[in-house]
């Protein structure tokens, strides 16, 4: 199958995956005139996602076998399609094609695969069934899906053994996503895997955060937090605020890029922890 092909299929079934999951049960014949293909195409696609388990196949429909980051909106509104783009984006220049890179759990390290180097000596290390099914459709190195726990209605694997899986891998890049950041201290809010994060944080050369607000009023600050100086890179939608803002400023980070819909922060100064001399920017 050709690359384009490729591309407009996982497209596909990626966008059938999430009109299940904003439902609780949708009709074969409503998912085929909303995407404007044949109730053939759409059993195909829908054996595929069950296959991956991430929908459930029943009565001429599906329905979601979980609620992936079930947190309220009233808070906060989606990041729009425009910003998860620019801000997955703002990550490409930064990975070399022979890294090894551990995407933690979130909704936009999950979109990350398609847009990395196309390269048979990049490894990637799983941390979110969310994540598998593009990760193995697009990359061209190895894919490892990290050994842990995963607990029912989550996609996220952790708990002790995924900790102690970090171990064995020698890790360039780590690209978590954080809800926000906590004032004065600047310790990083996330909604799961903490001990995993804070653990991933201190193996990785680099990490890089992706600020998503969608799930603030769900996310916490765990008893032993990753802060704000414990990472490189943080990148955000357009506009973070000017809490935020004063926040980056005070713990030594500038604004290093910007696309339409999103911004760029680096620390002034990188530590030297096993530097690695592909990340530049």
């Amino acid at each position: 199958m050709a690359i384009g092909a490729r591309s407009t299929v996982l497209q596909r079934r990626l966008q059938i995956a999430d009109r299940i999951r904003q439902g609780s049960f949708v009709r074969v014949e409503d998912l085929a005139e909303q995407i404007g293909v044949s109730t053939v195409t759409i059993r195909s696609d829908l054996a595929y996602l069950e296959e991956q388990g991430l929908i459930m196949r029943a009565n001429g429909g599906a329905r979601a076998v979980r609620q992936f980051h079930a947190v309220r909106r009233d808070q906060h509104a989606p990041l729009a399609a425009s910003q998860r783009r620019d801000m997955i984006s703002a990550i490409v220049p930064l990975v070399g094609s022979s890294m090894t890179v551990l995407l933690g759990s979130g909704i936009l390290p999950a979109l990350l695969p398609p847009y990395l180097p196309a390269s048979s000596q990049l490894r990637l290390i799983i941390t979110s069934l969310e994540a598998l099914p593009a990760a193995r459709q697009y990359s061209l190195g190895p894919v490892y899906l990290l050994g842990g726990q995963c607990h029912s209605g989550r996609a996220e694997i952790d708990g002790p053994t995924a900790v102690q899986a970090l171990a064995a891998y020698d890790i360039d890049l780590f690209v978590m996503e954080i809800a926000g950041i906590s004032t004065p201290d600047a310790a990083l809010r996330t909604l799961f895997s903490h001990a995993l994060h804070a653990e991933a944080i201190r193996a990785a050369r680099r990490t890089i955060a992706l600020l998503n607000p969608d799930g603030a009023s769900e996310a916490e600050v765990p008893d032993s937090p990753a802060f704000l100086h414990d990472i490189d890179y943080l990148i955000t939608p357009e506009n973070p605020g000017p809490a935020i803002s004063r926040t980056l400023h005070e713990a030594g980070f500038s604004h290093n890029a910007e696309a339409d819909h999103a911004r760029l922060y680096r620390k002034h100064i990188l530590d030297q922890k096993n530097h690695h001399d592909v990340i530049s920017a």
